[in-house]
């Protein structure tokens, strides 16, 4: 008897969960756009993430869905002064943009979907149809799931409380099936009482669409057969992503010809179902091989070796390339500084050489007139002479010190180049701590994975009927401890940001540098080509004045003939 009754309940509780399962699955989610996360752009440009709650005349979000239930309220956007709702395009994910009198608000949502189930019933509450609105589900609506995220269990978690038994119950009271949706969940429930042998006569006049589908009474214990279908089938149906099928619409509720964004999304989501059908191979195969049942969602180790293999490789290839490139730059740069430094100092050294000499040249010829010069126009000759000379010489001196002060700019640009170069090697070196610190993380995370696969294989040993029995406290330590290994992830990448951050602006600061030299290289060579031009100028007087002199030399000597 008590066989009976167990092999009952076990079938009136797959019957429950079927009848459950079905209703999720054919009746569309019409109304998941009420409430929902999504992310809001503050007054200084920082996305935040909100509960979001749509009433008929406001915009409600919270810190969660708890916050909701206590009324703690984070801000508020009031529709009664809304003009337009209109899509925007942001830096992450899906945004618009809802236009007031006072300000415009910006929000992003985590797919085109929720995008526009979210513009279209703000825009029936801004402007609201003859329609009658459907009724608003009570129950709490889940966070939408990131296509970088692995698809969660559905029945696999534990809420403290029954808290999930009074959610459903409360999603049944108020969107209660109808007719349609009884009538599709009649035909599996005849089909399992005439397999199992189990249909009663019904009472005249009786509500068969009302009719429970977990009040099943069976006499004795069904064929094993008809138990290993009924285990196959549930194993399926738990296999299904609850979730998904609930973002994605009906097929005779879709247009025909369906949009660009549909289609994107369709594509997103084949490539979702793509990458999860890849870790159904090491799911199955470690639930063969320990024989233990593992929950929904559950990635096993070498997912996560993978991944973690992955993600360092990239980050060691991007880096590699970054202070390659560096290397090479600075390598071009310090080449080109150094040959334009020989050139420069090689010219300057050629010219002041070539007006040394020339100088020389000068004052000997000056010196050869000056004992052949005896009237006051040699005299006043040879002052002005001496005034261009002191003249050149004044110059020469101010160009000197402007190529001595050019030269010193440049050895502070080289001084601080080679300060950036000492910064980015820190930041090398900080770049291998939290890459060491990365693979620790890592191995901690193998650690939990195997302290959590050795704990699933205890419990299996522990298991009356192949019915696995969880510790919900430990099951919460296990949760705590993964969120805080996540929270280390997320916190780690910041700092790979960060780091990154700081390498730009370095990279900036060398730009800067080189324009900046750049430019001290032009002034010099306008300089240069300035101080030539003086220099022949100079010189050409000079060869009048020597001819004036040879002249009068030469009407001297006649006279003294």
């Amino acid at each position: 008897m008590a066989n009976s009754n167990f092999w009952s309940n076990k079938i009136a509780f797959l019957f429950s969960k079927l009848n459950f399962l079905s209703y999720f699955y054919l009746q569309p989610d019409l109304l998941n756009f009420k409430k929902g996360w999504m992310s809001l752009l503050d007054g200084r440009n920082e996305w935040k993430k909100h509960w979001f709650v749509l009433t008929d005349s406001s915009l409600r979000y919270y810190r969660d869905s708890t916050a909701e239930e206590a009324d703690d309220l984070d801000g508020e956007i009031d529709l009664r002064s809304c003009n337009d709702v209109t899509e925007f395009q942001v830096q992450r994910n899906y945004g618009f943009q809802i236009l007031t009198k006072e300000a415009n608000y910006t929000l992003s949502a985590m797919t085109s979907g929720i995008r526009r189930n979210w513009i279209e019933a703000l825009r029936k509450t801004v402007r609201p149809t003859t329609a009658p609105d459907p009724p608003a589900l009570t129950c709490v609506e889940l966070e939408p799931i990131d296509h970088r995220v692995a698809i969660e269990p559905v029945y696999g978690r534990e809420i403290p409380g029954g808290k999930m038994a009074d959610s459903r119950n409360e999603c049944y009271k108020a969107s209660e099936p109808g007719p349609e949706h009884a009538q599709r969940t009649e035909e599996p429930r005849r089909w399992f009482e005439s397999s199992l042998g189990l249909s009663q006569p019904e009472e005249p006049g009786a509500d068969t669409t009302r009719k429970p589908m977990g009040k099943v009474l069976v006499s004795s214990r069904p064929p094993e057969h008809l138990l290993k279908e009924i285990e196959t089938k549930w194993l399926e149906i738990e296999r299904l992503p609850l979730r998904d099928h609930k973002q994605v619409p009906l097929p005779f509720t879709s247009s025909p010809s369906p949009s660009d964004n549909n289609l994107e999304e369709l594509e997103s989501f084949r490539e979702q179902n793509s990458r999860l059908q890849g870790h159904y191979p090491d799911y199955h195969k470690l639930s063969r091989e320990s024989g233990v049942k593992i929950p929904r969602g559950y990635i096993s180790q070498e997912t996560c070796e993978r991944g973690f293999e992955e993600m360092e490789a990239s980050h060691r290839k991007a880096m590699e390339e970054v202070q390659r490139q560096h290397h090479r730059e600075l390598e071009k740069v310090r080449r080109e500084k150094e040959k334009l430094l020989s050139e420069e100092t090689a010219a300057t050294a050629s010219a002041i050489e070539a007006v040394k000499k020339a100088h020389r040249v000068e004052l000997e010829k000056v010196q050869r007139t000056e004992h052949v010069a005896t009237n006051t126009d040699l005299e006043s000759v040879r002052q002005q002479y001496r005034c261009d000379l002191e003249l050149l010489q004044r110059e020469l001196q101010v160009l000197s010190e402007q190529y001595s002060q050019k030269c010193l700019e440049i050895s502070d640009r080289m001084k601080e180049t080679e300060f950036r170069e000492k910064e980015l090697a820190q930041i090398q070196r900080e770049n291998q701590e939290l890459l060491k610190q990365n693979q620790e993380l890592n191995s901690q995370l193998s650690e939990e994975l195997g302290r959590i696969r050795a704990f699933v294989t205890g419990k299996h040993k522990d298991n009356l009927g192949n019915v696995p029995v969880v510790g919900e406290g430990h099951v919460c330590e296990l949760e705590v401890v993964l969120r805080v290994k996540e929270n280390e992830v997320q916190y780690l990448k910041k700092e790979i940001q960060c780091l990154r951050d700081e390498l730009q602006a370095l990279q900036w600061d060398k730009k800067y540098a080189t324009d900046r030299y750049k430019d001290i290289y032009t002034e010099l060579s306008v300089m240069k080509v300035r101080t030539e031009q003086e220099l022949s100028q100079l010189k050409e007087q000079l060869v009048l004045a020597m001819a004036a002199l040879e002249e009068k030399e030469s009407v001297l000597n006649s006279v003294e003939k």
